[in-house]
Protein backbone atom coordinates (compact mmCIF):
# COMPACT_ATOMS: atom_id res chain seq x y z
CA UNK A 1 0.00 0.00 0.00
CA UNK A 2 1.10 3.66 -0.92
CA UNK A 3 2.66 5.01 2.19
CA UNK A 4 0.99 8.29 2.33
CA UNK A 5 -2.48 6.55 2.00
CA UNK A 6 -1.67 4.52 4.57
CA UNK A 7 -0.41 7.13 7.09
CA UNK A 8 -4.12 8.95 5.94
CA UNK A 9 -6.03 6.28 6.65
CA UNK A 10 -4.01 5.48 10.35
CA UNK A 11 -4.63 9.69 11.19
CA UNK A 12 -8.10 8.72 10.45
CA UNK A 13 -8.66 5.85 12.35
CA UNK A 14 -7.27 7.81 15.63
CA UNK A 15 -9.20 10.30 15.14
CA UNK A 16 -12.49 8.09 15.40
CA UNK A 17 -13.91 6.50 18.58
CA UNK A 18 -14.18 2.36 18.69
CA UNK A 19 -18.27 2.87 18.19
CA UNK A 20 -17.81 5.04 14.92
CA UNK A 21 -14.85 2.88 13.62
CA UNK A 22 -17.47 -0.65 14.03
CA UNK A 23 -19.69 1.43 12.10
CA UNK A 24 -17.33 3.24 9.09
CA UNK A 25 -16.28 0.34 6.57
CA UNK A 26 -14.26 1.90 4.17
CA UNK A 27 -13.89 6.12 4.22
CA UNK A 28 -12.19 7.70 1.02
CA UNK A 29 -11.45 11.86 2.28
CA UNK A 30 -10.82 14.45 -0.43
CA UNK A 31 -8.47 17.26 0.31
CA UNK A 32 -11.06 19.81 0.28
CA UNK A 33 -12.71 17.94 3.59
CA UNK A 34 -15.31 15.87 1.08
CA UNK A 35 -15.59 12.07 1.66
CA UNK A 36 -17.09 8.92 0.56
CA UNK A 37 -17.59 6.55 3.09
CA UNK A 38 -19.29 2.72 3.62
CA UNK A 39 -21.24 2.89 6.74
CA UNK A 40 -23.75 -0.13 8.29
CA UNK A 41 -27.27 1.76 8.37
CA UNK A 42 -28.00 3.07 12.01
CA UNK A 43 -30.91 1.35 13.90
CA UNK A 44 -32.20 4.51 13.96
CA UNK A 45 -32.52 4.60 9.97
CA UNK A 46 -33.39 0.99 9.42
CA UNK A 47 -36.80 0.15 8.47
CA UNK A 48 -37.86 3.74 6.64
CA UNK A 49 -37.75 5.42 3.57
CA UNK A 50 -34.46 7.41 2.48
CA UNK A 51 -36.45 10.25 2.09
CA UNK A 52 -38.44 9.95 5.64
CA UNK A 53 -34.93 9.40 7.14
CA UNK A 54 -34.42 13.06 8.04
CA UNK A 55 -30.49 11.68 7.10
CA UNK A 56 -29.52 15.12 4.58
CA UNK A 57 -31.26 17.35 7.44
CA UNK A 58 -30.14 15.52 10.28
CA UNK A 59 -26.62 14.68 9.69
CA UNK A 60 -25.70 16.75 6.38
CA UNK A 61 -24.84 13.57 4.35
CA UNK A 62 -25.84 12.24 1.16
CA UNK A 63 -26.82 8.31 0.78
CA UNK A 64 -25.67 7.69 -2.75
CA UNK A 65 -26.51 3.84 -2.95
CA UNK A 66 -27.65 0.62 -0.59
CA UNK A 67 -26.10 -2.50 -0.64
CA UNK A 68 -27.96 -5.13 1.66
CA UNK A 69 -27.65 -8.08 2.29
CA UNK A 70 -27.71 -11.15 -0.15
CA UNK A 71 -28.56 -8.25 -3.22
CA UNK A 72 -27.27 -6.06 -5.88
CA UNK A 73 -25.61 -2.07 -4.93
CA UNK A 74 -28.55 0.16 -6.11
CA UNK A 75 -28.69 3.60 -6.19
CA UNK A 76 -30.18 5.49 -3.80
CA UNK A 77 -33.15 7.94 -4.05
CA UNK A 78 -35.93 8.96 -1.45
CA UNK A 79 -38.22 5.79 -2.14
CA UNK A 80 -35.14 3.47 -0.97
CA UNK A 81 -36.29 1.34 1.92
CA UNK A 82 -33.14 0.92 4.16
CA UNK A 83 -33.57 -2.42 5.30
CA UNK A 84 -31.58 -3.76 8.64
CA UNK A 85 -28.16 -4.66 8.32
CA UNK A 86 -27.53 -2.23 4.92
CA UNK A 87 -24.25 -1.08 4.16
CA UNK A 88 -25.01 2.91 2.75
CA UNK A 89 -22.98 4.68 0.60
CA UNK A 90 -22.45 8.06 2.00
CA UNK A 91 -20.92 11.19 0.56
CA UNK A 92 -20.88 14.70 2.27
CA UNK A 93 -17.91 16.81 4.73
CA UNK A 94 -15.99 14.84 6.76
CA UNK A 95 -17.04 15.73 9.99
CA UNK A 96 -21.00 15.01 9.33
CA UNK A 97 -19.60 11.63 7.98
CA UNK A 98 -18.24 11.07 11.09
CA UNK A 99 -21.14 12.22 13.33
CA UNK A 100 -23.72 9.66 11.24
CA UNK A 101 -21.24 7.41 11.90
CA UNK A 102 -21.67 7.94 15.66
CA UNK A 103 -25.49 7.06 14.79
CA UNK A 104 -26.60 3.80 16.65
Amino acid sequence: MNEVLAERIRRKLETLSDEQVYQLLDYLEFDDGFALAKIRAPRAVSGKLLGESGIRRRFGVTVVGVKEPGREFTYADKDTLIEPGALLAVSGPSESIDRFALET
